[in-house]
């Protein structure tokens, strides 16, 4: 090593830019309060292990030079038993940190969010990524979908089974691309030190098989570029690839250069004059810029993915492609893809050939690194760079294989292997702290509250994120802190926390003019732009809703909500078809979202479409939420049809599911019936089945299965529609210690608590029902007669409102907000209320006679 040739001096100047980095490592240890998140992960951590990190940095090129003087004394090569445990004590170690050090947080990219997903009614698989999000779907599914702890078990599954595959890849690489034993390890090492790799450390997200498919892809090409094997392995390669995410297709052009490669093709182009080719180029040119163009005019969601190139009405915070902020955060995100870069540019441009020559294998790989950082360039991260950081780390791959290549090439000297173990020491000391922070919740949230300061307004959802975390913990303290410090830095942020068509203060012009100033602060903010189109809505705005709520489903197109919304305002414009689309993508989203059946039924009936309209009834009939008319309505089409049978199955059915038979028999009288376009009266014998028999019924399926949380839960139920609430309090709590998890029969609970006359008890069981299920409603209606009851008029009129909001609030609430309108003289407002409450199931006879009362409630000829 000492009489190496190719190394005049220990001081090098790829040992000056080691030095440097290094330096700028621990430097930007003590600001991170300036955009430097790439390379400030000692921040959060005790000065003592900053200056520990530090010496092993000083400390680390000096053994590297005296472990390869004294280790390989004057061999060219480890032997193959070197080798082995070398390489085995490496996948080993790796392993173990795989989960000693796996993720206890989850505050970067998606984590939290997805995990809610995971544990909802209907998890969200994005076409977009469907690779990478049916695994974890199948494993939770697998486990037995007992809540959160089974939805981390399943992403943890596929982070660490992803993690296997890519150290499995690097093994084949190695073997494949490399003949030395010791270039084969020193492959293994850097390729595994790239930032990337913190995915497979439990980290949750849908990305960590598509690093490994794109890692699979750029070796690939390589053997590809070699004629080590067929080009038409390129073809699957690229297929998986974007079966883990659509950014995948950002690679062909490097599919298309090895396809196109050598062929008769390629001859007879450079065959062709200059000018011939520069022509044809610019006619492929023109034609690519025509797709762009046809996605960018013709999808909305297309458009706002993109970073505007200059300011526009969509930038956020003055962040464009080319702003300062945007273009330090790509540094960044190279420095955390691969933070050796600055070692390996100057080793590399050291060891180049004079003149430089771009032979096919530099083309592959410089093809390899510009086609995977484009993504980061012109992609706008929603969430911030900082943590929007794992969407893009894939570009980190092809820059760590090129590395690894141009410095490990055949008949590269010592000196080479000594640059590439420092690359790899680099790597791991900004690598191994990260995977630390994520392992340890202190270093992690300083950490998230660091990029919240860097991106306030794209990081406003993550408040509530802390917020939830820290009383999940029952940190009361530290979650008000939050509150407190977010409210400071944006006022409005409170006001979206719930969702789409969330809580509306009854001053409408108030609420308007905070959502449009919000949509002006960030753009982005799709649940301002879908409170906003809800608002237009109530005030019969069409159009204006509707343009509010395009908004809304192109930066959120995966909201069953505003696909309703949206669905709903069409179909008041009378553009059925696209109605009905709308309302297709809620229920391919969401089929549990009984609201979107009703308004497609309503569709279809004024369509003309009978077919689609039986359908769609007969679905709403029997779902366990169906309104009493519906299942009624369905009871009666079936006697007209002779299918007695199946109405008195229908009719059995509704009773299990927990409707009142009252309610049934009562709307036998005037179903709505399945011909004709508009309703009418059907005289029908009801169903003579009492309601004994299904309480019966329950308390035997109570003694066959005593261990069945829902027997016990039906049995609760029946217990509370017969006033009976000492035997409901007695059978819910027995529901509720079997399943803790069930946010209807902790409702339930509730109550019984409360019709029992235990407010306190009333109250924890609601809000506990609200955790579970944030989107149920019954526990908002409950909470708002306890309020009622204890005379707070803040607490009552705070969930009031929330109730009446929401497309499936009791029209008894409707009618009570139709009558505060009334009484101030806000006659269309409160027309809209008392529509409402008739489209959820207000007696039309009530909305005739105020109508005859206030003539100003019937709405005008032009509407």
């Amino acid at each position: 090593m000492k009489n190496d040739p190719v190394r005049k001096s220990f001081i090098t100047p790829e040992l000056i830019a080691y030095y440097l980095t290094l330096s700028a490592f621990f430097v930007a240890s003590f600001f991170p309060q300036y955009r430097v998140w790439g390379i400030n992960w000692w921040a959060y951590f005790p000065i003592g292990v900053k200056l520990g990190l530090l010496v092993i940095g000083i400390a680390a090129p000096f053994v590297i030079d005296r472990l390869l003087s004294t280790t390989l004394k004057g061999k060219d090569d480890v032997s193959p038993r070197a080798y082995r445990w070398l390489v085995g004590g490496f996948v080993v170690v790796m392993l173990a940190l795989f989960y000693l050090l796996r993720a206890r947080t989850h505050f970067l990219g998606d984590g939290y969010t997805l995990i809610s997903l995971m544990t909802g009614e209907n998890h969200l698989i994005k076409p977009r990524e469907f690779g990478g999000t049916i695994f974890q779907y199948l494993i939770y599914k697998a486990l037995g979908s007992r809540g959160e702890p089974d939805a981390i078990f399943a992403y943890q599954i596929i982070s660490f089974s992803a993690g296997v595959a890519f150290l499995a890849v690097s093994l084949w690489a190695a073997a494949k691309l490399l003949s030395r034993r010791l270039d084969r390890l020193l492959f293994v090492l850097s390729v595994a030190g790239g930032g990337y790799m913190l995915l497979y450390f439990g980290y949750i997200e849908n990305y960590a098989f598509f690093v490994v498919s794109v890692f699979l892809f750029a070796v690939t090409g390589v053997r590809v570029t070699r004629q080590e094997i067929s080009r038409y392995w390129l073809v699957p390669s690229l297929a998986l690839t974007i079966f883990f995410h659509i950014f995948g297709v950002v690679l062909t052009p490097v599919l298309l250069f090895l396809l196109l490669r050598g062929t008769p093709l390629e001859n007879w182009f450079i065959s062709r004059s200059l000018s011939v080719r520069i022509a044809m180029l610019t006619l492929l040119a023109a034609a690519l810029a025509g797709v762009f163009a046809f996605f960018y005019v013709r999808s909305l969601f297309f458009r706002l993915a993109l970073l505007p190139v200059a300011h526009n009405q969509f930038t956020v915070g003055g962040y464009t492609m080319f702003s300062a902020d945007h273009l330090i955060d790509l540094v960044n995100m190279i420095l955390i893809a691969f933070p050796a870069i600055g070692v390996a540019t100057v080793a590399i441009l050291r060891n180049a050939r004079r003149p430089f020559h771009f032979d096919s294998l530099s083309v592959v790989l410089l093809g390899l690194i510009l086609c995977t950082f484009g993504p980061a360039l012109i992609f706008d991260p929603k969430l911030g760079m900082p943590r929007d950081w794992d969407l893009f780390c894939f570009a980190g791959v092809p820059v760590a294989l090129a590395v690894a290549l141009i410095l490990l090439k055949p008949g590269s000297s010592r000196f080479s292997s000594a640059t590439m173990l420092v690359v790899i020491v680099l790597n791991g000391l900004l690598f191994i702290p990260r995977a630390v922070s994520l392992a340890l919740p202190v270093p992690m949230i300083h950490h998230v509250e660091q990029y919240c300061d860097l991106d306030p307004v794209k990081s406003g959802p993550t408040r509530f994120i802390l917020q939830k975390y820290f009383l999940s913990r029952q940190d009361f303290e530290s979650a008000r802190l939050v509150a407190t410090r977010w409210q400071a830095v944006d006022p409005d942020l409170e006001l979206l926390s719930a969702g789409p068509g969330g809580a509306m203060p009854m001053d409408h012009d108030a609420w308007k003019e905070t959502l449009r100033r919000m949509t002006v602060k960030n753009p982005a903010a799709w649940i301002a732009w879908a409170n906003l189109g809800v608002l237009y809505m109530l005030e019969l705005k069409n159009d204006s809703a509707f343009t509010s709520l395009q908004m809304a489903a192109a930066l959120n197109p995966f909201s069953p909500r505003i696909q309703l919304n949206l669905g709903l305002c069409l179909y008041r414009l009378g553009s059925f078809e696209k109605a009905e689309r709308c309302y297709l993508d809620a229920v391919s989203v969401d089929t549990a979202e009984t609201p979107v059946l009703l308004q497609m039924a309503d569709l279809y009936k004024a369509w003309g479409r009978e077919d689609k309209f039986t359908d769609i009834f007969s679905r709403i009939a029997q779902r366990p939420d169906a309104p009493p008319k519906y299942v009624a309505g369905w009871i009666t089409f079936l006697l007209s049809e002779g299918r007695d049978q199946e109405a008195a199955r229908t009719f059995t059915s509704a009773l299990s599911h927990g409707i009142d038979s009252s309610e049934i028999v009562a709307c036998l009288a005037g179903s709505v019936t399945l011909s004709g376009s508009s309703p009418t009266t059907q005289q029908s014998t009801p169903l003579s089945i009492p309601s004994s028999d299904w309480e019966n019924a329950v308390r035997r399926s109570v003694v066959r299965t005593p261990t069945s949380w829902t027997a016990w839960g039906n049995l609760g139920h029946v217990y509370l529609l017969s006033d009976q609430y000492d035997s409901a309090l007695y059978a819910l709590n027995i529901a509720v210690a079997l399943n803790e998890l069930n946010a209807a029969n902790v409702s339930n609970l509730a109550y019984a608590h409360f019709y029992l006359g235990d407010n306190i008890a009333a109250e924890k069981r609601w809000n506990e029902a609200t955790r579970l299920d944030s989107t149920a409603i019954e526990p908002m209606v409950g909470l708002s007669k306890l309020y009622r009851r204890k005379n707070d008029q803040t607490r009552y009129a705070e969930y009031f409102e929330k109730i009446v909001s929401r497309p499936d609030a009791p029209p008894e609430y409707l009618k009570t907000l139709g009558d505060y309108y009334l009484s101030h003289q806000r006659y269309r407002d409160a027309a809209a209320a008392y529509n409402r409450a008739v489209r959820n199931g207000l007696n039309p006879a009530v909305l005739d006679s105020l109508q005859g009362q206030y003539p100003q409630l019937k709405p005008s000829p032009a509407l």
